[in-house]
């Protein structure tokens, strides 16, 4: 058998195409670890659906309406933009999540007694404080309603249903009960809000527009005492110029007009003055009231028998009575004269008014100079422009103090939560599903890296494919108790027939079929007909067994190879080059005195060469140069030293096989050097124990020492497994007489 010698790991990428049938190999090799770890998952899955917390989410519907309605206007009727209308639905959504609202919800539903919404230590912050990384001084008053509006936004959902005006609030809880309450809440403190928000909008204007009203009461009332005084402080030149009499009349009635006024007003501040200070007698007479100045006199009568009784006498305390009740009569009589007195003053300013109003007609229909008729058109002007601003703004006024009674929301509730009657959370069928899902995937995941860079070589197929040589033969394992009891090379004479024995003889015929070929490539004389292929073979073959690591079973499946050989009448050698730690005399139960090492050490002593001896094998005829004891010198010098080439060519002269058994190639470089010696390499990859890794770093120290035309024979040893592409032996083990 042939191989390419292509680099190892290529095989796969030298097709374009997809190899399904590669893949599903791969994932029936590994079907154990993908079973395993989508146990695994499902397990961590029902653990937590176990475990969890069931939650409860409870949801509320608002219906919004954009459009800023006013109940005041019948005939509003707002055109519909829909865009607009997006970017309001929208806004009202981030109003529902923002941390206004959510305290409003905490207060009107007590959140801050509520064990799942409350304050509480989280368990990061008891790892915190546990590991001294935290102080454990309680939060601040901040910091826990901070915590109480992340808990409750944490619970909260709100979202726009498509591009309808419907909004939905949802809220998640471990009481189906406090779900549907608190998601109610949170509609009715947004609502809420929303009004409030809308009625402090309207008194801020308000506020604003009263601020102008006052100012354009003052412009109105500056602006008429600025006409009438330029009349009457020009009404002499006026008069004079406009030659109306009326005009004369007018200015005597409103001199004396102003006359009266003044001197009601003068008694009107003399009278509450009084009153104020309980002057009665000033009172009596800025009132000259009759009955008022009897009833002072009176008392003031009573004031003077008080003061000639003594104090404390029944006649003074009976005075002092009197006194009492008279005082309370001006009082009450005072503040009638006094209102009477004020409400004559307020008419006679009405009438001094209307006096100014006919004063200031009669002089505009007058006949007037130019300039005095522009100065009074423009003064009236002013005072005309003044009371209209005022009356717009007392107008506006008006009407925003009568909508922020009025307020509506834009928002209304269409469907109230009710308590849940299943569990939102944990979905199990979902994560049921998930799980299974993520189990096979990443098995499937952990199979292909496993298979590729991790896990150990468990089929043929693997190998081949990891490698890029073909498989040469799998090895089954000997089981345990028969190892213990008996050497296990030495099945191949004891039981002959066993699937062992037979997968041995498969590697032999490998062998020699690489063999054949090479000789034939060499032109030598060859007769096909006969069985013993190496009957006119002029020199030996040397066979070279190695390994990546120790114990992979290298030394046995030398001994067995040789003997297999051995038992077909072929002149065999087995040559244990394991310098380093040789076995093959253990294995034959052989002491020689004198070994390899010994003669390569010291390849000029005459005392060394005449013990130096070729052993037989106990079983058969084989022929074997044994080692003896570990080395104690770099053992690279010796195999690379002109002493063991001269050995190998004399081996090749006498014997038509020669088995070299070396160290394993990663430890050390001592099989490097027999490399180039060898006409073919057997290398056996222990099942399921041989790192990719290893094998992968042992090929590419391997390849580069090789000579040509020789190829690397695989074998697939210490197999477990009852069935696979090469265990012919388990399933036909009664044709091989196993049964």
């Amino acid at each position: 058998m042939s191989s390419d010698n292509t680099s190892f790991g290529d095989t796969a990428a030298q097709s374009d195409m997809v190899d399904l049938r590669g893949i599903l190999l791969l994932l029936r090799r590994q079907i154990r670890l993908i079973i395993l770890t989508a146990a695994v998952i499902l397990g961590l899955a029902l653990t937590y659906l176990i475990t969890a917390t069931p939650m409860y989410t409870a949801r509320t519907l608002l219906m919004v309406d954009p459009s800023q309605r006013n109940l005041l206007d019948s005939d509003q009727f707002g055109g519909a933009n829909s865009q607009v209308d997006n970017a309001k639905i929208d806004s009202e959504v981030e109003i529902l999540r923002s941390p206004s609202t959510a305290l409003a919800v905490i207060e009107a539903a007590n959140l801050a007694t509520d064990p799942e919404f409350g304050p509480s230590v989280g368990f990061t912050s008891r790892m915190k404080i546990a590991l001294g990384l935290q102080s454990d001084a309680p939060p601040t008053q901040d910091a826990v309603l901070q915590g109480m509006i992340q808990r409750l936004n944490d619970a909260l959902v709100v979202r726009r249903m498509g591009l309808t005006y419907l909004i939905s609030v949802e809220i998640t809880s471990t009481n189906p009960q406090s779900a549907a309450n608190i998601a109610n809440v949170v509609a009715q403190s947004y609502i809420r809000n929303q009004v409030q928000g809308k009625i402090a909008a309207s008194l801020s204007a308000r506020d604003v527009l009263q601020t102008q009203a006052d100012a354009g009461r003052d412009a109105v009332a500056a602006s008429d005492a600025a006409l009438d005084s330029f009349i009457e402080d020009n009404l002499a030149t006026l008069e004079e110029d406009a030659g109306n009499p009326r005009i004369a009349e007018l200015r005597a009635s409103l001199e004396s007009q102003r006359d009266q006024l003044l001197s009601q007003e003068v008694a009107l501040t003399t009278a509450t003055s009084g009153l104020q200070d309980r002057n009665f007698a000033a009172l009596a007479d800025s009132l000259a009231d009759e009955a008022l100045q009897e009833l002072v006199a009176q008392r003031e009568a009573i004031a003077a028998q008080l003061q000639e009784v003594a104090e404390g006498d029944q006649t003074a305390l009976d005075l002092q009575q009197e006194l009492a009740q008279l005082e309370g009569a001006i009082t009450e009589s005072a503040s009638a004269a006094i209102a009477t007195l004020r409400s004559n003053v307020s008419a006679e300013n009405s009438r001094l008014g209307e006096l100014r109003t006919e004063l200031r007609t009669t002089l505009l229909q007058s006949d007037l100079s130019s300039d005095a008729l522009a100065q009074i058109f423009e003064l009236q002007q002013a005072a005309a422009i003044a009371r209209s601003q005022y009356q717009n703004v007392l107008a506006r006024l008006s009407e925003i103090e009568n909508q922020a009674a009025v307020q509506v929301a834009q928002s209304r509730v269409v469907s109230e939560a009710l308590p849940p009657s299943s569990k939102s959370a944990p979905n199990t069928r979902l994560i049921l599903a998930l799980g299974l899902v993520l189990g096979v995937g990443l098995g499937i995941g952990f199979a292909f890296l496993n298979e590729y860079y991790i896990g150990g070589v468990i089929s043929p197929a693997q190998l081949e494919q990891l490698t890029g040589f073909q498989v040469a033969t799998v090895v089954p394992k000997v089981p345990d108790s028969v190892s213990a009891q008996k050497n296990v090379a030495s099945t191949i004479v004891n039981e002959p027939l066993s699937t062992y024995s037979e997968s041995v003889r498969r590697l032999r015929a490998v062998l020699d079929q690489d063999l054949r070929q090479k000789w034939r490539d060499r032109k030598v004389p060859f007769d096909d007909a006969r069985s013993n292929i190496t009957t006119h073979m002029r020199q030996g073959s040397v066979i070279m067994v190695t390994s990546s690591v120790p114990a992979e079973g290298k030394s046995t499946l030398s001994l067995s190879l040789a003997r297999v050989y051995a038992m077909s009448n072929l002149k065999v050698v087995i040559v244990d080059a394991d310098l380093r730690k040789p076995s093959i005399a253990a294995q034959l139960n052989i002491d020689p005195e004198v070994g390899l090492l010994d003669f390569l050490t010291n390849p000029g002593e005459e005392d060394v060469a005449t013990k130096f001896s070729i052993a037989a094998d106990p079983l058969t005829k084989l022929h074997c140069v044994l080692g003896t004891g570990r080395a104690k010198v770099p053992t690279d010098q010796l195999i690379s030293s002109p002493g063991f080439g001269a050995l190998l060519e004399k081996l090749r002269l006498n014997y038509d096989i020669i088995i070299v058994d070396t160290s394993p190639l990663l430890p050390v470089v001592d099989a490097r050097y027999v490399a180039h010696h060898a006409d073919a390499i057997v290398m056996p990859v222990r099942w399921a124990a041989t790192s990719q890794g290893d094998l992968r770093a042992a090929l590419s120290v391997l390849k580069p020492a090789l000579g040509a035309n020789v190829d690397i024979h695989l074998v697939l040893n210490q197999n477990e497994q009852s069935t696979g592409g090469y265990g012919y032996g388990y399933r036909y083990g009664s044709y091989y007489g196993d049964a």
